[in-house]
């Protein structure tokens, strides 16, 4: 039966040209991977027309792993400088159970074994907002049986080199279910103390200077977030989240240049209120589906800070940004043929953000904004999407139609501006296997995005990230726009995975450095559109596990830019290219030891004005579990890196700033996992896919 299976891996590589990779890849069947586990793999994926779906329950990928480290190991998914990114592009949005997660820290408290299954989908769909591009990661959790429930405790203590003992954490999951009824809650609270070093020296031919930075920072942080979700035999539906989170961080940084200091010292309060309500029935007697959301976010910041020279205090403000955001939604799905499924999505979503100023100290040392401006905008979008099959061929063809309204108001002076941009952007998605066994698949997506109003952007307000380098905004932006291809190749039931991608972006946001016109040793940013650009990425990665105990994922991807743009009157016509290489490895030893080794690995690459010289990470963990796989202790680790350094062309002057900051750390968590509860026999309805579309928009 294995050598049937081989011929049929021939087959199918000599149609693509891949015959001798197909000859290695039959032979390591033979040698190392049994039969039967390659049957059970070849079940848990998936593929659809725009993405695919994977079952983790029971793998041992899981093992050993909060949520957060799974999703790295399965395919076309990187985590890179806090980010998730899907065949590269940073994701558009994430969801456990349906519920877009508004922090993905929540993922810290989810452990690996209790992910039922995920499902990736490579570009934002017609039923999202517009302006998303990246892909979407949906979780979802195993259910508890009817009448039951589970959960889990964890707890962290770290030490790291460059801040001691500093970062501890203690937060819980519980999910609950009986009959209809479900309930899940996920609770975090966070101490974060950090200490960090940075040098930046400016120089040209004539002059040279040397400054040394050094931050200190501590965080405390509450989260939770519960939701519920209520079936009714009517098929009727009723469902609801709230997150509250509370973050007060305060921190210190200090700036020593030629013989002279200056400090900022700031403390900062933030409140996030995140709530969403739905409501699903029934149509008809052919499933068609009417949903509806009532989405509502809050987040209020209130910042005071402090600016010295030497000791004495040279000026100060105190501002407070408060944002809201209301959003509501209707979706009819409407299954009008056997192979076929209507989507109609409408939203209207409104901002409303202000940013007010108060006890302004002026100083020529520290510029700073004193006036008040409020920013609204409105955001109507209606879209359609038709998805089927035919014969082994998954499709799916959408439109969306947007509007982006904005007002942007001085208060202090009266002034107020508008701007409109508007869009038609279609999406077409197809999935086509390439033999009969589906083990090989070709995907093609293809999406215009118009991006939402860029408020954070546009606004005036000043922000000091030290004593000599600031931030402020750009009322004039315009919002950007991209046309995206991309193409996928899964071959072997995920072994290998190749990816193209190609964009033109439209007014994109560049932030053009500027030096202060008094102090040339602080520079700022300011964001710019940029007319036009192209980008042409290329991915490949390379799943396998060579022994029972080792499974790995070797990937690199490549990025090409051609520039054509000239920023303050310095033409840029190159074609640089962006480079990033991965190498994950899980280990399990035994059903109770594992652990776990990531390399990341960031070449030099150049953009514009700017150089980013090469980074490189070392993470590892290792795990061990008792009684029964409900207690476990894990000691997570990074004995090495190389921090970013950046290097920036102003005018005469090269800027050079690198991270100094000492990378090693360890941290020791504990984890007790738990469920319980009666077994009810009653037929329940799952609404967990339905749920999904529960969202809010930030």
């Amino acid at each position: 039966m294995i050598r049937k299976k081989n011929q049929i891996y021939k087959k199918i590589c000599v149609g693509l040209l891949l015959f001798p990779l197909c000859n290695a890849l039959a032979f390591a069947q033979d040698k190392v991977v049994p039969l039967d586990e390659v049957t059970v793999v070849a079940s848990r994926t998936i593929h659809s027309a725009d993405g695919y779906t994977t079952n983790l329950k029971g793998t041992n990928i899981v093992k050993g792993k909060m949520a957060s480290e799974v999703l790295s190991f399965l395919p076309n998914i990187s985590h890179e400088a806090g980010t998730y990114k899907i065949n590269g592009l940073p994701i558009s949005e994430m969801y456990v159970n349906g519920v877009k997660l508004a922090d993905i820290s929540e993922l810290r408290n989810i452990p690996g074994d209790m992910i039922d299954k995920v499902n990736v989908k490579f570009l934002a769909g017609t039923g999202q907002n517009a302006a998303l591009s990246g892909g979407t990661i949906h979780l979802t959790l195993r259910r508890p049986q009817d009448g039951g429930y589970y959960g889990s405790l964890n707890s962290l203590e770290e030490w790291s080199r460059a801040s001691d003992f500093g970062n501890a954490s203690v937060g819980s999951l519980f999910y609950y279910r009986y009959k209809n009824f479900s309930f899940y809650d996920n609770i975090e609270l966070r101490h974060r103390k950090t200490d960090s070093n940075a040098e930046q020296w400016m120089e040209n031919t004539d002059t040279y200077s040397l400054l040394r930075e050094t931050t200190q920072s501590k965080d405390t942080n509450f989260r939770n977030r519960f939701s519920f979700v209520q079936q009714f035999n009517s098929d009727i539906k009723i469902g609801g989240s709230y997150l509250l989170s509370v973050s007060h961080p305060k921190y210190n940084s200090y700036a020593h240049n030629n013989d002279s200091w200056s400090s900022i010292s700031k403390d900062i309060r933030t409140v996030v209120q995140d709530g969403t309500l739905l409501y699903s029935m029934p149509l008809d007697k052919q499933r068609t589906f009417l949903t509806l959301t009532a989405d509502y976010f809050n987040r209020t910041n209130k910042n005071r800070q402090q600016n010295y020279v030497e000791e004495e205090s040279v000026g100060s403000i105190t501002e407070k940004n408060n944002l809201n955001l209301w959003k509501f939604k209707a979706e009819i799905e409407y299954p009008n043929r056997h192979k076929q499924v209507w989507k109609f999505n409408g939203f209207l979503q409104y901002i409303s953000s202000s940013y007010t100023p108060s006890n302004v100290v002026a100083s020529d040392r520290f510029v700073s904004n004193a006036m008040p401006t409020n920013t609204t905008g409105f955001t109507p979008n209606l879209s359609a999407e038709l998805s089927g099959i035919i014969g082994t061929w998954k499709y799916g063809v959408g439109m969306t139609w947007q509007q982006n309204h904005i007002k942007y108001e001085n208060r202090e002076l009266g002034v107020k501006s508008h701007n409109t941009q508007w869009g038609i952007n279609p999406l077409v998605k197809l999935m086509i296997p390439l033999n009969k066994n589906r083990n090989c698949v070709l995907l093609l997506n293809y999406k215009r995005t118009l991006d939402d109003i860029p408020y954070s952007a546009i606004s005036s307000v000043i922000t000091w990230k030290d004593a000599y380098h600031y931030t402020v905004g750009n009322p004039h932006l315009k919002a950007p726009s991209t046309d995206m291809l991309m193409a996928g190749l899964s071959l072997f039931r995920n072994k290998i995975n190749l990816t193209a991608i190609y964009a033109r972006s439209h007014d994109r946001l560049y932030w053009q450095t500027f030096q202060h016109d008094v102090n040339p040793d602080i520079i700022y940013t300011k964001p710019i559109n940029l007319a036009g650009q192209d980008l042409w990425g290329f991915g490949a990665e390379w799943m396998e596990s060579p022994t029972r105990w080792w499974r790995f994922k070797l990937a690199g991807r490549m990025e090409m830019t051609p520039e054509n743009a000239t920023i303050a009157g310095v033409r840029y016509d190159k074609t640089h290219f962006k480079e990033y290489f991965y190498f994950n490895n899980s280990f399990n030893f035994s059903p109770n030891w594992g652990a776990m080794l990531n390399i990341d690995l960031e070449p030099k690459y150049h953009s514009y004005d700017r150089t980013y010289y090469a980074v490189s990470n070392v993470t590892g963990r290792l795990y061990k579990s008792f009684q029964k796989s409900k207690l476990q202790l894990a000691l997570d680790f990074s004995p090495y890196a190389i921090r970013r350094k950046m290097a920036r062309q102003l005018g005469q002057n090269r800027i050079t700033s690198k991270d100094t900051t000492p990378v090693q750390y360890i941290n020791l968590s504990v984890t007790w996992k738990f469920s319980g509860g009666k077994k009810v026999k009653v037929d329940v309805v799952d609404g967990i896919q339905d749920y999904k579309e529960i969202i809010d928009k930030k």
